[in-house]
C-alpha cells in the first residue's frame, strides 16, 4: 500500500493579497486519476481512484493500492473529477453527494470549495465569501491537470510502504496567473471566473519528502 499525505490539518489560515485580508475556514478539493511516469517514460495509469482533501477537517491523506512495482519518476494527477464521472449521477465513496461536493447530474462536482470570511478596502468589515469551482466541459472545463517530478526517482516495492508528502501552498490560489482580488471573485459557482481561477491552482502542490518503509 502507498500513500500520499497533503498540506495542514489546523482549523483556519489567513493571508493577505492585493490589499485583502482572506481566512479560510473551509478548503476541500478532489485529486482522482493519478499516474506515474515509469523511468523509460511510460506514464502508468494507477487503478480508478478518486480522492476528497479536506483540510481543516483533518482528511489530508489517502492509500492508493496495486501500483506496479517499478522505478518511477513523475506523477501527475487531475484536480477535478472527470467528465465521465461528473455525468454518472449519484456515486459513493469520495464521490457520495452527502461531501457536499455535487451540484447535480446536469453540472456535476464541485472540483474545489474554498469558504470563509474577507475584507477589503471597500469592506472593512468581515463578509462571507464561497468560491466553488467546477465544470468538465467547453468554455466552463474546470479540470486542470497537475504533473510533478521527483527530486530522485522513487522505487515502488511489494512489500514496502512508500509515502509521499505534498504541501500545498494556499497562497498559489490567489495569485499567478490570475491575482484573485475578493471585491471581484468573492462568488463563484462555475462559469468563466471559475475557469479563470483554476489556472491558479496548477502550481500549488510540491512533493516536499518522499519515505519508504
Amino acid at each position: 500500500m502507498n500513500e500520499a499525505s497533503l498540506g495542514t490539518t489546523e482549523k483556519k489560515y489567513t493571508t493577505k493579497f492585493n490589499g485583502d485580508t482572506i481566512t479560510i475556514n473551509l478548503f476541500s478539493y478532489y485529486i482522482s486519476n493519478i499516474e506515474l511516469k515509469a523511468e523509460n517514460d511510460e506514464w502508468i495509469k494507477l487503478k480508478e481512484n478518486y480522492n476528497l482533501i479536506k483540510h481543516f477537517a483533518g482528511k489530508t491523506n489517502f492509500s492508493l493500492t496495486d501500483i506496479e512495482a517499478k522505478t518511477y519518476k513523475s506523477i501527475k494527477f487531475i484536480l477535478g473529477v472527470d467528465a465521465k464521472r461528473n455525468v454518472s449521477g449519484a456515486q459513493d465513496g469520495a464521490l457520495d453527494p452527502s461531501n457536499n461536493m455535487f451540484w447535480d447530474w446536469n453540472t456535476g462536482y464541485i472540483f474545489l470549495k474554498l469558504e470563509g470570511e474577507y475584507k477589503t478596502a471597500t469592506q472593512t468589515l468581515n463578509q462571507q465569501y464561497a468560491i466553488h469551482i467546477g465544470g468538465f466541459s467547453g468554455v466552463n472545463n474546470c479540470i486542470r491537470t497537475i504533473e510533478l517530478n521527483f527530486d530522485a526517482p522513487i522505487t515502488i516495492q511489494n512489500n514496502k510502504t512508500t509515502t509521499l508528502f505534498f504541501k500545498t501552498d494556499l497562497d498559489e490560489f490567489f495569485k499567478n496567473p490570475l491575482t484573485v482580488d475578493m471585491d471581484t471573485y468573492a462568488v463563484i459557482a462555475g462559469g468563466k471566473k471559475a475557469n479563470d481561477v483554476a489556472n491558479n491552482y496548477i502550481d500549488m502542490f510540491t512533493i516536499t519528502k518522499v519515505e519508504t518503509e
